[in-house]
């Protein structure tokens, strides 16, 4: 067990998540997806979903069919997520 929590902190800081703002969408109504997040920071985005982020899905995520979030992790303040170059789109045909 505290080889996989290890793993999963050390997966999070190369992806240099610090808070949960930065895995929504800039309106903070949505939570992005496991490969969207990968194609954003640059990373290989293929294989599994990590099981962190799954966990993560599992208490932020209060419709899992449109991704919207919960009502207590709404907020004004916080971060947002890093965009260099890539948009992400809600289109849910286009692969990203």
């Amino acid at each position: 067990m505290k080889a996989n929590r290890g793993k999963s902190i050390s997966e999070v800081s190369r992806l240099n998540i610090w808070h949960i703002n930065q895995l929504l969408n800039s309106e903070r109504e949505y939570m992005i997806t496991w490969r969207q997040l990968k194609v954003l920071r640059g990373k290989r985005h293929v294989g599994k979903k990590a099981r962190w982020f799954s966990v993560l899905e599992n208490e932020v995520i209060e419709n899992v069919h449109t991704r919207r979030i919960k009502e207590e992790f709404k907020g004004e303040k916080g971060f947002l997520i890093e965009q260099k170059g890539h948009e992400i789109t809600i289109d849910k045909r286009r692969k990203e």
